[in-house]
């Protein structure tokens, strides 16, 4: 009788045990589709939180923020945020067996996550079931451990944490809460707005210092009343809270609605709108290169304005063909059009790419002479060169670099014009069908986003790239439902016609009208663009990264502009803003969140 009772006990401990291990083998096999690269970007990119209902999209929340440095950190927020949050934070692997017992034995009221944990509930998981969420929680903390150091992991929490919201817009990292509560940069907080900020992290909305000043200065109180338990403050010293109090918001909280609007659009067309739910979106921009594109186009937009120069884009795209930057527009509140990817203008020169790379295909080589003379011409068509001079026959690489149009023409006018309309909408640039005529002219249409990605196929191969800023879409518990990177079509031209390609957009950036492109410490290779009456001027191009960015700059609607040319303006904000970027992107190479095998 007892033989049998242990026997059968046995057997059922044996099947939880197995049952146990089945459940938690499938929640790891959960936690690890998110490969490495994808967890490093959900962690340290732009994050988005959308809610889906059955009536459509819901509440839609960006952190576009860039990630912390070390030296904006305090000490005094590292030391109150230890303290106050996770004491055994320098002891601990992710997880802190020792403040988990304690939690479950009070029903979990107490929480029990250390800072690793919170990461990853703030940028993974989610808020749902406790107990399915703490294990999801628990075993992404442990990934997180081994891929950062503890100073990494404080950097990207106070970076990633939500601070309570001002006018219902969220305020997310600690460079954005010092600057709308205190008016001050991080490095400058003092010890009492240490505090009240690490105070709330408790409840946001409870102890938010504006809305509830008494609140969040009694938590306060207890935030230093810890440090000084810790020993990182002196038991005699005064903070005075109190003084410290905001009486009002400093400056709205950051925002990029044209990044949402985008975010949001990719979202619709990956078809989770009509899948209820809440989903973290992943993305592939670089906070980095966010900032350094809206520093250096609105710096140097502002510094010509006498010249009718108004509305400016930009974009970057890297080798996977991942939107890495995207500025539409500089007031969201005065126009919702994003430039970059709704404006629909003419291409100019730009779209020379189509008519070089088709002539290439058909066996001309890059030595080839073109007649630069308008008498060569046959058809209706009679364009003229910019600065109303013909140089007779010149090599057909020299013809591009100078981005002359009537040796462009001629060669268009021998490959044939049906061959150089397929080229453009293999490109993408413009629509099956459309004239090559109005290819070769420039007068097609494209935007800046599909432009840039034709340039960009110069950098894959050929493969011209359907570009996307979402790198993975995250569900309950950070379950992948997306990971797929950017399609790319079949190779438009061959290797060799590429190579050249590459060459001829080198030479045009070295003795050609794409000068103001070069920048020191990297090469650049590209072609300028400039409209009739200078409505549109643009630089498209890509570094020896890899990275390819466009830019576009055009003058109210209406107006034309004045001594603004693709190779002066576009150029020079392509060269300034590689120029800060191109360390950062030497050794580029994240894969795509992708679903390990």
């Amino acid at each position: 009788m007892i033989f049998g009772l242990v026997k059968l006990l046995l057997r059922v401990g044996l099947g939880l045990s197995l049952a146990l291990g089945i459940y938690l083998g499938l929640i790891w096999y959960q936690v690890t589709r998110l490969d490495d690269a994808g967890l490093r970007a959900a962690l340290s990119r732009p994050l988005m939180l959308v809610q889906v209902t059955p009536q459509g999209l819901g509440l839609a929340e960006c952190n576009c923020n860039r990630t912390l440095r070390d030296d904006e950190i305090p000490l005094m927020v590292r030391d109150a945020l230890v303290a106050t949050e996770d004491r055994r934070f320098f002891d601990h692997g992710g997880v802190d067996p020792i403040a988990l017992v304690r939690a479950a034995a009070t029903g979990f009221a107490e929480g029990g996550s250390t800072l690793t944990q919170q990461l990853a509930k703030s940028a993974l998981t989610g808020d749902y079931d406790l107990i399915q969420r703490k294990i999801h929680e628990a075993m992404f903390a442990w990934r997180i451990e081994s891929l950062y150091s503890k100073d990494d992991i404080l950097r990207l929490y106070l970076s990633r944490v939500r601070f309570g919201s001002i006018r219902g817009v969220p305020v997310f990292g600690l460079r954005d809460a010092a600057e709308v509560y205190f008016g001050v940069e991080p490095a400058d907080l003092s010890l009492a707005q240490s505090a009240l900020l690490v105070g709330m992290l408790k409840a946001t909305t409870t102890y938010q210092p504006i809305e509830h000043p008494q609140a969040a200065a009694g938590r306060a109180l207890t935030v230093v009343n810890l440090m000084r338990r810790a020993g990182h403050i002196p038991a005699s010293l005064r903070v005075d809270i109190a003084a410290a109090l905001p009486d009002g918001p400093r400056k709205r909280p950051a925002r990029d609605r044209f990044i949402e609007d985008h975010l949001l659009a990719e979202f619709r067309e990956l078809g989770f709108d009509s899948k209820p739910g809440w989903y973290r979106i992943v993305t592939s921009l670089d906070p980095i290169a966010q900032y350094q594109a809206r520093l250096v186009v609105e710096g140097e937009m502002s510094e010509r304005r006498a010249s009718g120069a108004r509305r400016a884009a930009l974009v970057t795209l890297d080798r996977e063909g991942r939107i890495v930057a995207l500025y539409g527009g500089r007031d969201y509140g005065r126009s919702t059009f994003n430039i970059a990817t709704q404006g629909e203008r003419q291409a100019a020169s730009t779209a020379k790419l189509a008519t070089y790379l088709a002539a290439l295909e058909a066996r001309w080589q890059v030595d080839y002479a073109v007649q630069d003379s308008r008498d060569a011409l046959t058809g209706p068509f009679e364009p003229r060169n910019a600065d109303d001079r013909y140089l007779g026959s010149i090599r057909m690489d020299q013809c591009l670099a100078q981005s002359r149009n009537v040796c462009t023409m001629f060669l268009a006018q021998d490959v044939g014009m049906r061959r150089i309309s397929e080229m453009a909408a293999r490109l993408g640039m413009v629509a099956k069908g459309t004239p090559g005529s109005s290819v070769v002219l420039g007068a097609a249409e494209t935007t800046l986003l599909r432009n840039t990605a034709a340039y960009s196929s110069l950098t894959a191969g050929g493969r011209v790239p359907h570009p996307r800023a979402i790198r993975a879409v995250l569900g309950a518990f950070g379950r992948v439902h997306f990971g797929a990177p950017p399609e790319r079509s079949r190779a438009v031209a061959s290797p060799t016609s590429i190579d050249a390609m590459r060459r001829m957009l080198r030479m045009a950036v070295t003795e050609g009208t794409g000068r103001n492109a070069d920048f020191v410490g990297g090469r650049a290779f590209g072609k300028t663009g400039t409209s009739q009456e200078n409505r549109d001027a643009w630089f498209i191009g890509f570094t020896a990264d890899d990275l390819t960015t466009g830019v576009w700059i055009g003058p109210a609607e209406g107006k034309t502009m004045r001594g603004i040319s693709g190779g002066d303006l576009p150029a020079r904000i392509f060269s300034r803003y590689n120029r800060n970027l191109v360390e950062r992107f030497r050794d580029y190479s994240e894969g795509a969140p992708s679903l390990s095998r």
